[in-house]
């Protein structure tokens, strides 16, 4: 019985290791280059490629250090009225409750937003609209001394408050609209894969 001592390939349909210097292609076996005699290039020779990183927009480096300050102290500030109430009755831990799941959505969206989840940009943007209509009722609706039993120098000093009261609002106002904006340009941003910590 004869056997076939032939390679135990087909090396027309085999893809080898084409040299860098002549373009010959060579079996994979090789180390040199059949033609030029050229080092090959191997597999353990060429760099790992690095895991995909996306860089984070300093916007958003801004944007989450600010909002989560910004609640914190809020919650602190809550809490620390809350305590000091005389009036805290059993019904006002619904409220507690109710601003502590709030606060914990809203951390959640920040948290989302700081990965560059695509699902946290238009919860981003609905807390920024609802920040800017709960700064505009307050200028609006806040209450306000009887002005008309002040006499010159408290009308000054309600003056003065009043004015710096309606500049932190416009100043506010404008902060969270550039953001808002931002967010709304920026869709691609939060289209590619989330933030990967490198």
């Amino acid at each position: 019985m004869a056997f076939d001592s032939g390679p135990l390939y087909n090396e027309e349909e085999f893809h080898g290791i084409t040299c860098r210097r002549c373009k010959h292609l060579n079996p994979i076996h090789r180390v040199t280059c059949e033609r030029c005699q050229a080092k090959l290039p191997r597999p353990e020779d060429s760099p790992r490629p690095k895991q995909w990183a996306r860089t984070r927009p300093g916007y958003i480096t801004g944007w989450a250090i600010l909002f989560t300050a910004y609640l914190v102290l809020t919650l602190l500030d809550y809490g620390w009225r809350v305590t000091g109430s005389a009036n805290f009755a059993p019904n006002d831990v619904i409220v507690v409750g109710a601003v502590g799941v709030m606060f914990v959505v809203v951390l959640a969206v920040v948290a989302g937003v700081w990965q560059m989840h695509p699902w946290a940009r238009i919860p981003a943007m609905l807390l920024h609209v609802g920040l800017i209509a709960f700064i505009i009722l307050t200028m609006l609706f806040a209450p306000r001394a009887d002005r008309s039993t002040m006499n010159d120098d408290e009308l000054a000093a309600d003056t003065q408050t009043v004015v710096l009261d309606v500049c932190s609002g416009i100043f506010w106002i404008g902060f969270n609209v550039m953001y808002l904006v931002w967010f709304a340009k920026n869709k691609d941003q939060f289209e590619a894969p989330p933030v990967v910590e490198t």
